[in-house]
């Protein structure tokens, strides 16, 4: 069971160490090339490395949530919950339908609580943060998501564009014998009558 119909890694998750690709691409609800893009654009030399391979800097995970119109505030890092592990974070701090990108030592990882029970998702898929393998990983940086899944909920809300109706087929009745234009030719006789005027 996950939280949340968006709460789940992109269709095109790719592997490897990309831990903070992956969770910008989760909290923003867009694909995992469309989220590598992204710091790719933010003009840091270190995403720009041919052997780059998705890990992100703390920094950088805000202006790449900018960079997708996503709304977000940082927890101050006074609150008692930096340092903590991850599991006194999901305990103690996280809400209610909270959306929150964690970044604990080495890892970056989304949360999301549901009737009670935290959730966390990285590259490896969704578990409840009893089952989640870095669970005491401790933390250095929380962002609230405040749009969460905020692409991914446009676009299924988004109408589809209804199928342009066919064009009414012509109909060629069989030749009557009546022209198809009695007014232009009030004086056609009728088939029976005498011979025709062929239009076709």
């Amino acid at each position: 069971m996950i939280p949340h119909k968006h709460f789940k890694n992109p269709d095109d998750q790719q592997s490897g160490p990309n831990c903070g690709v992956t969770a910008t691409a989760i909290c923003a609800g867009v694909s995992f090339r469309k989220a590598w893009n992204t710091f790719k654009t933010l003009g840091t030399p270190y995403y720009a490395k041919k052997n780059w391979k998705g890990a992100t800097m703390r920094f950088d995970q805000s202006r790449a949530l900018d960079k997708l119109d996503i709304e977000y505030s940082k927890l101050p890092k006074m609150m008692d919950c930096h340092g903590k592990t991850l599991n006194h974070f999901c305990e103690y701090w996280a809400m209610e339908d909270g959306v929150y990108m964690v970044t604990t030592t080495s890892h970056v990882q989304t949360v999301m609580v549901k009737n009670d029970k935290a959730y966390v998702i990285d590259q490896r898929g969704a578990k409840p943060i009893g089952e989640y393998w870095g669970r005491r990983k401790r933390v250095k940086q929380v962002i609230e998501i405040k749009t969460p899944f905020k692409h991914a909920e446009q676009a299924q809300a988004k109408p589809k564009a209804a199928p342009k109706p066919e064009a009414n087929p012509i109909i060629i009745q069989p030749h009557s014998g009546a022209s198809l234009f009695p007014s232009l030719f009030p004086q056609q006789a009728s088939a029976e009558h005498g011979q025709q005027l062929s239009l076709f």
